[in-house]
This record gives C-alpha cells, sequence and structure tokens, in this order.
C-alpha cells in the first residue's frame, strides 16, 4: 500500500526553526505538542484534525516557566492526568537533572509546576537518553544517554521516576549490567501488552576525555528492558541488518 503525504501548512515566522526539541501526541485534544530545542523552551502545539484539513499552530505560554531553556531533553504524555512530563537535558553547556510537569487543559495555557523532590538525592543530569511511560505503574523509564559529569561520559544507569498525581515525583536510579553497547542517542518505544521497553540504535562508545565527539560508530542493535520485575531486567536481543 503506498502513504499518503500531507503538508500540515506553513509554520508561523514566530514558529523558530528547531532541533533537539520533544514532541508529544496529546491524544484528548488531538494536538501535538512541541517543546524546547536549541535555545529556548517555548511551547507550541499543531492541531491534527481527523478530516486532514490543515492544522493550526498556536504558541501557548504557560504559567509557572521552567528555569533553563534546554534541548536534547525527554518528555512523555501521561493521557490520565492530561499532562506532559520533561525530564533533563542541556542548557548552553549546562547538563540538567530537573523534572517538570505542564497540564494539557482542552483552552488555555496550562501551567508548569516543578516536580523535584524537596529532599533526597537527585538523578544525574542527562542529555540523549532514551525514555518510555509505564502508565500502568504511573512511571517514566528512563535508560542510557550522556551524563553531566566531566568527561560526560556516557552511562548504562536506569532511572525510573514514580509520578504521583499529586505531589513532588520520586527519582530510583540504578545500573544495568547487560551486553547492550550504546547508551546515547537510542530511541525507545513502549510495548504495553508485555510490559516492556524496546530500545535500538545509539552511539556504541564513551566519548574521548579529549576530543568533544563520540568516538564510536552508529549500531543497529535492539534490545529490551522489561519493567514488570524488580529490578528491572534487560534482555539482550540483536537485530539482523536488512
Amino acid at each position: 500500500e503506498s502513504g499518503v503525504s500531507m503538508k500540515y501548512g506553513d509554520a508561523p515566522e514566530e514558529l523558530e526553526p528547531r532541533s533537539e526539541h520533544t514532541v508529544i501526541y496529546d491524544s484528548k485534544n488531538q494536538t501535538m505538542v512541541v517543546s524546547g530545542g536549541q535555545g529556548d523552551i517555548d511551547v507550541w502545539k499543531l492541531t491534527l484534525p481527523k478530516d486532514l484539513s490543515y492544522g493550526v499552530w498556536t504558541e501557548v505560554f504557560p504559567s509557572g516557566s521552567p528555569t533553563f531553556s534546554r534541548h536534547l531533553h525527554e518528555a512523555i504524555y501521561d493521557a490520565k492526568n492530561e499532562r506532559m512530563i520533561m525530564f533533563g537535558g542541556i542548557s548552553g553547556i549546562r547538563y540538567l537533572n530537573d523534572i517538570w510537569e505542564l497540564t494539557l487543559p482542552a483552552k488555555g495555557s496550562g501551567v508548569w509546576t516543578d516536580k523535584n523532590p524537596d529532599s533526597g538525592e537527585r538523578p544525574s543530569a542527562l542529555s540523549s537518553m532514551a525514555s518510555v511511560y509505564d502508565d500502568v505503574r504511573q512511571k517514566m523509564v528512563i535508560f542510557g544517554g550522556v551524563e553531566g559529569i566531566p568527561p560526560n561520559y556516557l552511562t548504562r544507569d536506569l532511572l525510573t521516576i514514580d509520578l504521583p498525581s499529586q505531589g513532588k515525583f520520586i527519582f530510583k536510579q540504578f545500573t544495568i549490567f547487560s551486553e547492550q553497547s550504546a547508551t546515547d542517542g537510542l530511541k525507545s518505544i513502549y510495548d504495553s501488552e508485555n510490559k516492556r521497553m524496546i530500545m535500538l540504535g545509539g552511539y556504541s562508545k564513551i566519548r574521548d576525555v579529549n576530543l568533544p565527539e563520540l568516538t564510536g560508530t552508529h549500531i543497529s542493535e535492539a534490545w529490551a528492558l522489561e519493567t514488570s520485575g524488580e529490578p528491572m531486567r534487560i534482555t539482550f536481543t540483536v537485530a539482523e541488518a536488512l
């Protein structure tokens, strides 16, 4: 079958070109929500009508904006609580480990709320990680990424964040011992039926202390993180290249 390509109208001039931003789909309001990217923390919504007519871009101005603009961060959508959860990233040269909630009302701009714990240990600052939302256990699951600790090593740590409907969020961070080799720039999906996070690709080696760029190569491995147990377990699977 052939697909149908459709252009959703020209973006407004105020919507600056960007990369390394986050995008989530707000299924209740049928909108794509775009946040951040290089040099900004603005929030835009694009309506996605069922009749395939042109969507409408709208910039929204939530109250209580996060402290830092950011890119290479992660965001997930919590349909039950009608909110977007945003974690980490980079602001300038500063790596971040903060977490924020953005409410997504049908009308109005919503509210940013600082959900960082008042006390206790905070997770490592991260960028370029993979994340999914476990809606059954109401957790954000984050794997890998680049740690904001000189010389910015790649990490195989796993971070889970409990996302209660009310109150501050709870971080749990631990190291996973597995055969998988990539932790930076990988992509992931969540298989809710089998309670697992599926990840693909990324870079295969850590950063060189004396070089800003990665010294590794892109890979085509796929692997799964089973989210039903405590502690969580990674099952390594190699995907055959086509």
